[in-house]
């Protein structure tokens, strides 16, 4: 337990900032699988509204700092790659 009140409110802070933080990354987990589902059945009208999407989340969560900015330009640029190459 926090000894001073300044320990006792970052404990706080930390507790919703990991809260907010599990939130995003489950909602980019869930991103990417659907992506990749619709990819593999070749759908490919769903698969542009979802890349906008997951970029537009992943640039998100970079500026937030939930993930590193040079991962979320990573993840990028391998899905548009694949992307790519399928076309």
């Amino acid at each position: 337990m926090p000894t001073t009140s300044a320990a006792a409110k970052a404990l706080r802070q930390n507790i919703k900032a990991r809260a907010r933080n599990t939130a995003v990354k489950n909602n980019l987990k869930k991103l990417s699988v659907r992506l990749r589902k619709a990819y593999t059945a070749k759908d490919m009208a769903t698969v542009k509204t979802l890349t906008t999407e997951y970029v537009r989340a992943l640039d998100k969560a970079a500026q937030k700092k939930v993930i590193h900015r040079n991962a979320a330009g990573r993840k990028k640029s391998r899905l548009i790659a694949r992307l790519r190459t399928s076309s």
